[in-house]
Formats: C-alpha cells, structure tokens, sequence
C-alpha cells in the first residue's frame, strides 16, 4: 500500500493490516492507494490510481469529524470507474491525544469485535471492510506478460486443477463498476458541516 503523500494515514493502516507500507508513491504497482478526505488528497489519488497498474483499491481517510465536501465526493465518483473499491476510514478523534496510535491499530484486529472500545467500532469496522476489498487482490492470479510465453502455449492450472481461470475477482457482481463501501460512521445533519 501507498499514500498519496505523507500524513495521509498509510502507516496506521498498514500496521492494522500488517502490510508493506511503501510510504509515498513513486511508481510501479500499489494494491491500495490512501488518500485523505480533502480535493487536493483526492486529486493526487485520482493520478495515481491512473499511473498505477491494475486497477488499485482507494482508501479515503477522513480528516476531520466532519461531513465529506461535496466537491472531494464529486472527485471519488469521478475516479470510480478507475478502483477495484471505495473505502472510507472514519476520523478517530482520540487517537491525537495518545502517544502510541500506532500500536491500538495494530492490534484491533486481534481484539474480539465485542471487546473493540464503542469510539474504535466504526474505525474497526471500516477495517474489515478494508479487507475485504483486498483480499481478491491479494488472491489473484498473476497477470500474464505480454508478448508468446508457455503460458500461451500451456494452459494454466489453478489451485482447483481447473485449465479455466475463474472470473477475474475485480469485476463487480453487478458488472456497474468497482464496489463502493459506503462510510461507516453516520454523517452530522448537513446544518453541521457549515
């Protein structure tokens, strides 16, 4: 996984989810790309899921406790078509007056969901559903290089023995576009977010 920038909540979710935090992107593929709740975060993400191989999972961190502006979610539903999935990562307020946040994302996972404090259930949640986008990725097949190899020659078997490949796991169900995981904290009434 990767940030669109520093700041932007890579390293948290990636000690959440014990995975390779590349840090900043500078090119090549990302399975996850994190950006934060702000136009220019969302811009940034919009290049670099454009740049980026494949078609990336786009993890949106809220910055604050507020609603998403309406133009940052004009910019997510324009970078739709380009992601396997949409997930918002809730703000966690309380995370800025401990010294080691890092640590309570690391270990959410193996905490019981009926033991996750009630102010990091939403964060938890959105963390499962984090997951579950990835985990198509993560059990991919490897993308075939261009140009004749014995794969094209040779069928390719898969784990069940099946010549066939299965259908690609990015494709939606519903075959409308990438599964979007809507936020999984409920939204101030819009008088709020003035």
């Amino acid at each position: 996984m990767c940030g669109v920038a520093g700041g932007v909540g890579t390293t948290t979710i990636a000690a959440a989810l014990q995975a390779r935090d590349l840090g900043v992107y500078h090119g090549g593929p990302a399975d996850i790309v994190i950006c934060r709740t702000t136009s220019t975060s969302v811009a940034a993400a919009h290049r670099v899921v454009n740049t980026a191989p494949g078609k990336p999972v786009l993890v949106v961190v809220a910055d604050g406790p507020l609603r998403t502006p309406a133009p940052v979610r004009a910019r997510l539903t324009m970078v739709g078509p380009h992601i396997t999935a949409l997930v918002a990562m809730p703000y966690v307020p309380r995370w800025r007056e401990i010294d080691q946040p890092l640590e309570q994302a690391a270990a959410i996972l193996r905490v019981p969901p009926d033991q996750v404090p009630k102010w990091l259930q939403p964060w938890a949640t959105a963390l499962k559903q984090l997951m579950n986008a990835v985990i198509p990725l993560v059990d991919r097949p490897p993308e075939v290089p261009a140009g004749p190899t014995t794969a094209d020659v040779l069928p390719r078997r898969h784990m069940n023995g099946n010549p066939n490949p299965p259908p690609h796991p990015r494709t939606a169900v519903d075959g409308q576009g990438p599964g979007i995981v809507q936020e999984s904290r409920p939204s101030p009434p819009p008088a709020a977010a003035q």
